[in-house]
């Protein structure tokens, strides 16, 4: 019960300081990560917690705590799946304009030899939603 508490307070830690990070409301951009060897095995479980919070958010039909957590995954690893979320949840919330950002930042990233399937899927679904979301 304590390390689900302590989880919750770092996860809201990490989402202060993520939005109040210049820029981050612009939403997401493909860029290459902060360091040459990408985010740290502790960044990916960070992400890896906000991206779970925010499917419970969501199952929980609280739409706006799910983007913020999606959004903080999104801000640490930069990755189509992570975007998608955001995208998706965006365009939820009637945030047409913003979830099309995302979907179009998230299909328009790099694709890297070797890369997961799930970076692959969340590409083309992020390309469908973006054109769908284009009227």
């Amino acid at each position: 019960m304590a390390s689900k508490k302590l989880a919750a307070v770092f996860a809201a830690q990490i989402l202060a300081l993520t939005l109040s990070t210049p820029g981050f409301a612009a939403g997401p951009t493909p860029v290459a990560p902060s360091t040459p060897s990408g985010p740290t095995a502790a960044d990916k479980d960070t992400a890896r917690a906000l991206m779970a919070q925010g499917a419970d958010l969501r199952d929980k039909n609280d739409l706006k705590g799910a983007l913020q957590s999606f959004q903080a995954a999104d801000a640490i690893m930069h990755v189509p799946s992570t975007s998608l979320e955001v995208a998706k949840t965006a365009a939820a919330l009637g945030q047409l304009v913003e979830a099309r950002d995302a979907a179009l930042a998230a299909a328009r990233y790099p694709v890297n030899p070797g890369e997961p399937k799930p970076f692959v899927n969340a590409r083309k679904e992020a390309q469908s939603l973006g054109d769908e979301l284009e009227p």
